[in-house]
């Protein structure tokens, strides 16, 4: 899950872009000196009229009872979460974009979310991927992230997902670079599924996969709600 700092141009644009760090009045949304931070800032999910897609959320530094909103219920319905609602997970109904808004303690942040158009038949294709192997070089998704290898398998559900594009995240199983630009085989705690075994984490995959897995990760059933990340300078 990337983070940009607040303190670099794309982190002052996307900063801006979503109504953080105002000053004006009393109501403050989310800048770097709130207590409260709608997170992960920018979302990303989809809807395929079949499957479930889940998009988990917190409000970071939240104090008191926190009430989460929708700009268009016709996008996405929420349900909160935790002892003063301090989590939040969206359901998409249809494709769209919308503003999700937390307030408490007479502050207010917002984040964006960004729901992409699947079709059932993608989510289909993708599963297959997932759970199939073209040929020995190329194992099936499973291998490494499934339920199988317990609380130690790499979580790439919506938990981890939901702030990365399909293009960010395509890019991490076709060219083995994450969306924070690190080369996944340099990762010590994957080198036992990997470079043990010759792996890249560049994985054949067909264009029809290559959509459908990222119909398919997105319906996964989060696990649990994002870990708060403090900004990092994107290069």
């Amino acid at each position: 899950m990337k983070r940009y700092s607040r303190s670099s141009l794309v982190g002052a644009v996307l900063v801006s872009l979503l109504g953080c760090g105002s000053d004006a009045g009393d109501e403050d949304t989310g800048g770097s000196s709130a207590a409260l931070e709608v997170f992960p800032p920018k979302l990303y999910s989809g809807f395929d009229g079949t499957n479930a897609y889940k998009v988990p959320v917190i409000a970071h530094g939240a104090t008191g009872k926190v009430t989460w909103k929708v700009s268009d219920e016709s996008v996405a319905s929420l349900t909160p979460s935790g002892t003063n609602g301090e989590n939040v997970t969206l359901l998409t109904k249809k494709a769209g974009s919308i503003v999700l808004t937390a307030t408490a303690g007479g502050k207010s942040s917002t984040a964006t979310l960004t729901v992409v158009a699947y079709t059932a038949a993608q989510h289909e294709a993708g599963a297959k991927r997932y759970m199939t192997m073209p040929d020995e070089m190329n194992p099936p998704c499973v291998t490494c992230h499934g339920a199988e290898r317990g609380a130690n398998r790499p979580n790439h559900t919506p938990t981890e997902l939901d702030a990365d594009t399909d293009a960010e995240i395509q890019k991490t199983f076709t060219s083995g670079v994450d969306p924070e630009g690190r080369r996944i085989v340099d990762m010590k705690e994957f080198s036992d599924l990997l470079t043990s075994k010759g792996y890249t984490h560049m994985w054949k995959v067909t264009d029809e996969e290559k959509i459908g897995l990222m119909a398919y990760l997105r319906s996964l059933e989060p696990i649990g709600f994002p870990e708060y990340d403090e900004p990092t300078t994107k290069k």
